[in-house]
């Protein structure tokens, strides 16, 4: 069985208690992260699991997430797919926000790349990883300008630019 298949089978197996149980670290999370961004249209929300990130913020965006249950609990419709493949066109979103998500890949290269592409010139790309997997940020050097660093709860953050 593949790395993505275990990650979707548990993801599927916790979203019936998902928002419940981290509603409120992820809430603390969004305010740590994007209290000074400013919030450009298009939207796209990496991992958007149960929708919390767009109850949020309260604006239109688009979320893509792996696990179909968690899409379930959703308010709103959502796309189900894969970080490192995203289905999107180039140049095609503002602001990418992924809370969380980047963490649960072998490697960050293939997600990083992706959003680099489908990234405006001049976007901004918030991410934020657990700690422990602080290493899967190595790669964002490669592709973005690192705006800021910020520790935001059990969660390294970054607010990131497409312009190198």
């Amino acid at each position: 069985m593949s790395d993505k298949t275990l990650i979707r089978e548990k993801y599927d197996s916790t979203a019936g208690i998902y928002n419940e149980r981290y509603g409120d670290i992820q809430e603390e999370k969004y305010h740590q992260m994007l209290q000074d961004i400013s919030i450009k249209k298009p939207v796209l929300d990496l991992g958007c699991g149960t929708g919390m990130l767009k109850e949020f913020l309260k604006v239109p965006m688009i979320g893509i997430d792996i696990s179909f249950e968690m899409l379930k609990k959703s308010k709103e419709k959502n796309v189900l797919g894969d970080i490192e493949k995203l289905p999107f066109k180039d140049n095609s979103f503002a602001t990418i926000l992924s809370f969380t998500a980047i963490q649960n890949l072998d490697s960050a290269d293939a997600a990083l790349l992706e959003v680099k592409r489908i990234l405006k010139q001049k976007g901004t790309f918030v991410l934020t990883v657990l700690n422990k997997f602080e290493g899967k940020l190595d790669a964002v050097e490669k592709y973005f300008k690192i705006m800021e660093m910020k520790i935001c709860g059990e969660d390294v953050g970054l607010v990131l630019t497409s312009d190198k």
